[in-house]
């Protein structure tokens, strides 16, 4: 198959995933929706007509609907972060690969949140009026939680169109009615909301928010502690800010004042008003507060499922054997290409899965051909998805099952091929790569996501296995247009995995 092929799968792939989320999306971006239905729509028809167009559409797709996005993701993080320079340098680069959104509102935004940094709130609010981007009910929304007028912040949610509980609006709702003392409501929205977030992706950013303001306003700093750390893209000071909330909320104000003391050595002055605001007039105490245990037992368990679903690197178990591999797969390529420039068998001599060669006595060849890959394209791919699934299936099940699974997956791969080929079931042809192990880790995932679903009633795992049964379905779609792919290492790699995470205890 053309390797042109391949690539209009992945682009075609890629661009209807990320249609899909934007037209669930209200208001819906139009202009994003069209750019990656375009991609889609062309990539059927090169499959049709013109296999070499996928070498054609990588680069216009790379530059167009793929940067873009990640420039917005990183504006968000820096953006987070309180690195407003950088932030505005993303949302530059994102309107300038993608100038249809340039009616976006994000260096508005960032602009506003830079100056009110600096205590320039009516040149902050100014800025934000200048712009129809935002609209004008959520220019007013934001200028309010730039002021900390959380009273009017409330009644403008509630007299808005939006839903208090569509999770873009809770997180501010949410605050408003922490902000303002009135606990009994918070908890009766927050487990509204819970109840009514069942499809919605738990580890989003306004779903976790929500979550930690909750458990902020409800004094629980553990709880506070367990979710910002699941949350890469909270800076410093606003986890420290939200623990000292919650400390005082349990009534331990001393403890809260020496986090305080801290914050008011903050560069942003912003952050120094809000701690000197809450020094002075601290939250409720929440101690007695109506339906607080329930509130908290559900949070406990949603920052649990989390953490264990997520499995985020940690300072004492890292995913090192995960990135190991994915270097030493790099680097035997590296060595290939260059054997390849000299000897043109030089994949065949490395260990080039044959099965005529293995029913000869060279056994060595079902471990090496997990290695070798038939150029840089065939490695991108498994390398990837290496990095994308191996630390979670490591972090989850530990290092030594991680390579177990990794191990018999492959080679179970090639043994069950070998079985078929000495059958004289089909042909031999030689065969290369490590997407039986990839595989085997996608079937370890599922597992994993299948058992939490269906003993520990995981949501996190529930979305994920949606996720995960999505995945195989495009791979055996992948593998019946594909007809160089080995189908049957890639089935047995998948059941060998998770047959062996089920097994696992």
């Amino acid at each position: 198959m053309h390797g042109g092929q391949v690539l209009l799968f992945l682009i075609g792939t890629t661009a209807v995933t990320t249609v899909l989320p934007l037209v669930r999306r209200k208001p819906i971006a139009w202009s994003w929706v069209v750019l990656q239905s375009a991609f889609a729509l062309a990539c059927v028809a090169g499959y049709v007509f013109e296999p070499r167009m996928g070498e054609w559409l990588i680069g216009p797709y790379a530059v167009l609907g793929f940067l873009p996005l990640i420039a917005l993701r990183w504006m968000m993080r820096e953006l987070a972060a309180r690195r407003y320079r950088s932030a505005a340098a993303f949302a530059r680069l994102a309107r300038v690969l993608h100038p249809f959104g340039r009616r976006s509102g994000w260096l508005e935004v960032i602009e506003a949140s830079r100056l009110a940094s600096e205590g320039k709130l009516d040149e902050a609010e100014a800025v934000l009026q200048r712009t129809s981007a935002l609209g004008a009910e959520s220019c007013r929304i934001e200028i309010l939680r730039l002021r900390g007028q959380w009273d009017e912040l409330m009644r403008s949610i509630e007299a808005s169109a939006a839903d208090p509980l569509d999770h873009a609006y809770a997180p501010l709702y949410v605050r408003a009615l922490g902000e303002t003392g009135q606990l009994e409501r918070l908890i009766e929205l927050y487990l509204r909301a819970d109840a009514k977030w069942a499809t919605v992706d738990p580890t989003s950013e306004q779903v976790a928010s929500t979550r930690l303001f909750t458990a902020a306003f409800l004094g629980c700093p553990e709880l506070v502690t367990s979710i910002a750390s699941g949350v890469a893209r909270y800076a410093a000071p606003v986890r420290t800010f939200w623990t000292a909330t919650a400390l005082a909320a349990a009534g331990e104000l001393e403890r809260a004042g020496a986090l305080w003391d801290e914050l008011a050595r903050d560069p942003d002055q912003r952050v120094r008003a809000m701690a000197d605001r809450r020094r002075t007039a601290p939250p409720r105490r929440a101690a007695e507060v109506a339906g607080r245990d329930v509130a908290i037992a559900k949070l406990t368990a949603a920052a649990t499922d989390v953490g264990t679903y997520t499995a985020r690197a940690s300072a004492t178990h890292r995913p090192d054997l995960s990135y190991t591999l994915a270097a030493a797969l790099v680097a035997v390529q590296i060595y290939v290409s260059y054997r390849s420039g000299r000897d043109p068998q030089a994949l065949d001599d490395l260990g080039m899965f044959c099965s005529p060669a293995v029913l000869r006595g060279e056994w060595w060849r079902v471990g090496a051909a997990m290695f070798l890959h038939a150029g840089w394209l065939h490695l991108a791919l498994n390398v990837i998805a290496l990095v994308m699934l191996g630390p979670f299936v490591e972090q989850f099940l530990g290092r030594w099952r991680f390579a177990l699974i990794y191990v018999l997956a492959g080679v179970g791969g090639f043994a069950v091929l070998l079985g078929i080929e000495a059958l004289g079931w089909r042909d031999p042809r030689p065969v290369i790569g490590a997407s039986g192990s990839i595989m085997g880790l996608i079937g370890a995932s599922t597992a994993i996501f299948v058992r939490g679903t269906v003993s520990a009633r995981s949501q996190v795992a529930s979305t994920r296995l949606r996720r995960m049964i999505a995945i195989v379905a495009t791979q055996v779609v992948f593998d019946v247009m594909v007809p160089n792919v080995s189908m049957t290492c890639h089935v047995v790699g998948l059941v060998i995995g998770f047959v062996v995470a089920i097994a696992l205890r």
